[in-house]
Parts: C-alpha cells; structure tokens; sequence
C-alpha cells in the first residue's frame, strides 16, 4: 500500500506553480542532507522529519525544536503525515505568518490531486475489469442460457471378456469371464472414435443429417455439404468414449439432439464395437486352426489313397476276395497233408508185413496218388498267374501290405482329427467377447449445455487471460522505463 502511494504521489500531474515550489522543496531537503529524487519524496521525507517543506528553518536548533515539538498527523494520500508545529499566537492573536494558510492550502491541493487520480485508476481498472472479464463471462453465460441448443446424453459401460480360464481372473467359472488385455480395449476405443465409426454411423443412422437441421444452434450445427473433418470434429465433441485399465472397463456418452437419437447412436456404436473385437479375434483363431486343418486334409488324402490302392488289389484278382481264397487253399492244402501223413503210414505199416495183403497196399497207394494229385491241384491253384502277372500268393503279400498301410494312415487320421480338435479349443480360449455393463437409456432432461459450470469455468479462464497480460504490460512498461 505504502509503495502504491508513493508511485501515485510521484506521478501524480501538478500545476506549473506547484511544480516550482516542489522543486524548491527538492533543493532544500537535498541540502539538509537528504537523498531524495522528486519534490513529492522531498515533501515526504521533511514533513516526517517534522520540517515544513516550504519554509526553511532558521537554524539546526530551531530545525531540532521543530523535529522535537508534537504535532496532529495530516492525511496526504492515503498515508498519515506528521503537522508541522503550529507557531504561537502574538498578543494581537496573530501567528505572526501569513504563509501558513498557502502551505495549507498546498497540501490540501496535493491531496485532491492524489485522491482524484485514485479515482481516475479506479474507474479505469473497474472499466478494464468489466470489459476483460465481465463482459466475456456474460456473453458466454447468455450464450449457454438462451442459445446454445439443449442436447441429451446417454451412457454406456461395457468391458471385454475372453473365454480362457488361465486368465487374470482365476481358473474356473470366474476365470472365464477374466478382463481381456487392455490391447484390445484400446483398439477398440481408438476404433470408435475413428472416422470409420463416424462414417458407417452417418450411412446406419443418419448422423449428418441430425446435426445439419436448421433449428440447431450455429456452434451445434453442421452444413449439409461441410467437408469430412468439420463433420469429426462434431462427431469428436458429441461422443466420447474412455477406458480405465483397472476396471478393464469402456465408458462411452453420447450425445445428441433429442433423446431418441442419442440412445440410437449408442447403441449402433455398441454394435460397430462388438464387430470389431470379433474381427480382432478372428484372424488369430483362424490362423490357429488353418494349419491343423491342412494337416487333417493331407491325412484324409493319403488314407483315400490306401484304400484305393487296398480296393485295386483285391480287384485284380478272378475272385472277389483273394485273401480268402488263399487262406482257404492254404488250410485245403495243410488237411491234405495232415492225410497224406496218416495214409503213408498206414502204408508203412502194411509194407511192414512180410506178406502183405495186396489188395490194401494197393489201395492205400491209389488213396495217396489221389491226394498227391489234389495237392498238386491246391499249389498250382495258389501259385496259378492272375489277369496282373502276379500269382495269388503275391497278390495276397500285395494286400496286407497295402491293408497295414491303410490302419497306419487311418492312426495319422486320427492324430490329425485330435490336433485339430487341440487348435480349435486353444482358439476357442483366446477368442473376446463384448459384455455391455451398462445400457444404453433413453434420457429425459437435457444434459448440455451446463449453463453454472461453463459461466464459471469462461470467468476463470478470463481472468486468468487478464492477469497474464497486466503483469506482461507491467514488466514491459519496467524494461522501457529502466
């Protein structure tokens, strides 16, 4: 307070004649030995050192006496000043100088100078106040009270789940409903407030048609024909969507002009947002799968192949199952054989007989050509040429060999199916889901605009403007006048 006072009283503009005794008073107080710069700082100086500043005193000791004798404070700008001491009367009731009503008179000018340049500094910074801060703040409150177009506001909650019981959430019925990786949340958030979204909402819904009406207000109103990005920056300011890592959870609002439209919106984006985490997810799991799949066709491939390989075989032959038929002659021929062995030696035992009964001997002998003749038979049959070159005894070699790789390629199948049946589940876990939290409802009162909150928050934001610029012009006017 002292130094604002001090500054009005050195600045303040005085009349010619004052300006004279005010530099009188300079070089007085300058030869008492005071360091002094202007003739208001004299002023100051001598009349709390208890001197008048526009009479010299005779002598140091009358200046001392002076300094000595008490005195009724005078009020000069604001700040109490010391009397000088009042001379005593005569006996005529004179003070015996006629100077001192011009001193008073002085001081009293003085004064009302200083207090009317005061006032001038009050009504100026009243009118810089007023038109810097007020009256912004009062545009902008009427602007948000009896313009701005009332819009509605929906909310909406959803998070991402995946299907893998080894997630953050556990093992178990609460693992699979574990928080997906905040990687897909974010994508999905950055999807939304994309200009795909905006684009395929404005095609479903009609979004630049909403805002182009023409009872909008001019700041809430798009034009028909506006370009692309004027439309997304509306579309940016109306929908905004956000994502809180420890929740693992999206929160989106959405606002437009009526409620009906608004709740439609959300729920379309809630929509566009559960097409994009199944496309995020599906290229993973098909990815997963494609090669188990291939694996499970080449094994299906090469089994078809055996088996018409095994059907060929057992086709190349004059009977429809040569396998059979060998296995037939084969126990044909070892039942012959078994025969031949008893008849031989029931002959044996006949020829052991030192007469012999003919007849016998020569019927046991016929018995043993018959059979000789039948396994002749059996063993060219088997070892008889097919239509292929190959005898049936090949042709059966042929068979089970083409029948075991047949059961091999069925085994590679059947590890190929359970391959498969491995990805397809390990894709099934790392798949994500969309759960909306939070519906979409249909408001009832119009959320924006907040006529309480934007006046103040457009009071600080003035003020704060105001006061950066005072302390700029202040340190600038310091630099030019230093």
């Amino acid at each position: 307070m002292a130094a604002r006072q001090k500054h009005s009283i050195e600045n303040a503009p005085v009349r010619p004649s004052t300006e004279r005794r005010l530099g009188d008073v300079l070089e007085r107080a300058r030869g008492l030995g005071f360091d002094v710069k202007s003739g208001t700082e004299a002023v100051r100086v001598m009349l709390r050192s208890g001197r008048n500043p526009f009479y010299p005193a005779p002598d140091a000791k009358a200046a001392g006496e002076k300094a000595q004798t008490p005195s009724a404070p005078v009020a000069l700008a604001g700040e109490t000043l010391p009397r000088r001491p009042q001379p005593e009367p005569n006996a005529l009731g004179q003070t015996g100088r006629s100077e001192d009503a011009e001193d008073a008179a002085q001081i009293e000018m003085l004064r009302g100078e200083l207090a009317e340049q005061g006032r001038r500094r009050a009504l100026d910074l009243a009118a810089r106040l007023g038109g810097f801060i007020l009256l912004p703040t009062l545009v902008i409150w009427g602007y948000l009270g009896h313009v701005a177009t009332p819009l509605y506001a929906t909310d909406a909650e959803f998070l991402i789940i995946g299907a893998d019981s080894r997630g953050a959430g556990g093992s178990g019925m609460f693992g699979a409903l574990a928080p997906a990786g905040s990687p897909d949340a974010i994508a999905v958030q950055s999807y939304l407030m994309s200009k795909d979204a905006m684009l395929r909402l404005d095609a479903d819904a009609g979004y630049r048609a909403h805002f182009s009406r023409p009872d909008l207000d001019y700041f809430t109103r798009v034009a028909p024909d506006a370009p692309l990005e004027d439309l997304f920056d509306l579309y940016a300011r109306n929908v905004t969507v956000g994502f809180d890592p420890t929740e693992g959870v999206i929160r989106m609002e959405v606002r437009a002009a009526d409620a009906a439209s608004a709740q439609g919106f959300a729920e379309r984006l809630i929509s566009y947002a559960e097409e994009r985490v199944d496309s995020l997810s599906a290229r993973k799991r098909a990815d997963a799968v494609a090669s188990a799949e291939a694996a499970v066709r080449d094994a299906e491939a090469q089994r078809r192949a055996a088996q018409t390989a095994l059907l060929r075989l057992q086709q190349s032959g004059e009977m429809l199952d040569p396998d059979g038929r060998v296995a037939s002659l084969r126990s044909q021929i070892t039942s012959l054989e078994v025969e031949m062995q008893q008849e031989e030696l029931r002959l044996a035992a006949l020829l052991d007989n030192p007469r012999p009964q003919q007849a016998r001997v020569d019927v046991s002998t016929a018995a043993l050509a018959r059979m000789q003749d039948a396994l002749d038979r059996l063993l060219d049959e088997t070892n008889r040429q097919t239509g292929d070159s190959s005898s049936l005894a090949q042709l059966s070699g042929q068979i089970q060999l083409a029948t075991a790789d047949l059961e091999a390629r069925d085994r590679m199948l059947q590890a190929a199916i359970e391959r498969l049946d491995a990805a397809r589940i390990e894709a099934d876990a790392q798949a994500r889901y969309l759960t909306v939290a939070v519906q979409p409802v249909r408001p009832e009162i119009a959320a924006y605009p907040k006529v309480i909150e934007g006046t103040l928050i457009a009071f600080l934001i003035f003020s704060g403007l105001y006061v950066m610029g005072a302390i700029t012009v202040s340190i600038v006017r310091e630099l030019v006048s230093a």
